[in-house]
């Protein structure tokens, strides 16, 4: 069979060639036509694949699908991707105790410019978790030269989320049960509740920022608000 098949490919070579000698304008036309037929054949293609995809990719093994993360007092005590989570819900009740949750998506691109590899949308009750489709087009926020420094000692610390993009339109950040979670998974430090510390960085605008630590930001679609607990609390 190999030898068939090796005999078989000079002569589909020879034949091309005779063909266009003897026939060039016939050939022309019928490799234009064959690209046309071979482009529209992949566009179909590409089409059924994504919508397939788009069907089945958050019961997909974890590397793809989301990943569901409950955080409470800094520690990650609970991990699932969504198709979990969904079987989870399904079959029990969840009582779990917990202070936020990070709903975390791998970016699936062909673009090797995009800013972010994977996005993180937090929700305060897993109530509000559902599949969420994300683009780096729909904002252009960016902050930089995070910082938190505790007051006492004037050390700081960096934060920086990579390429993991958190700028999402309705996450809270840089509150006291956010910067627990941060400051024990990326520098093993405990944050306590009586820590006095202030965050720094530089927003979309160039302005330099210093919050509190009785201060956070909600991220809009390409702005931030600063929200102030104790006026808040009033």
């Amino acid at each position: 069979m190999i030898w068939g098949f090796l005999f078989t490919i000079p002569i589909i070579v020879v034949t091309h060639k005779l063909m266009s000698y003897f026939y060039p304008e016939r050939m022309r036309k019928l490799t234009r036509k064959t690209g046309w037929n071979t482009l529209e054949l992949c566009s179909r293609a590409e089409i059924y694949i994504s919508k397939f995809y788009n069907k089945i990719k958050y019961y997909l093994p974890n590397i793809l699908s989301p990943n569901i993360t409950f955080i409470n007092d800094g520690d990650e005590i609970l991990n699932y991707s969504l198709s979990e989570y969904i079987t989870i819900q399904k079959n029990q009740e969840n009582t779990l105790k917990y202070d936020f949750v990070l709903y975390e998506v791998n970016i699936i691109t062909m673009d090797n410019y995009s800013k972010y590899d994977k996005y993180t949308i937090r929700y305060d009750s897993e109530n509000d978790i559902m599949p969420f489709e994300y683009k780096d087009s729909e904002n252009t926020l960016d902050l930089n030269m995070i910082q938190l420094t505790f007051k006492e000692t004037m050390t700081p610390y960096k934060i920086d989320f990579g390429r993991n993009n958190f700028n999402i339109s309705g996450n809270i950040l840089f509150d006291r049960k956010f910067l627990k979670w941060y400051m024990k998974i990326n520098y093993s430090i405990v944050l306590d509740d009586s820590d006095e510390y202030i965050i720094t960085f530089i927003d979309h605008n160039m302005n330099y920022i210093t919050l509190q630590n009785d201060c956070y930001i909600v991220i809009d679609k390409n702005n931030y608000k600063i929200i102030n607990n104790v006026s808040k609390a009033k």
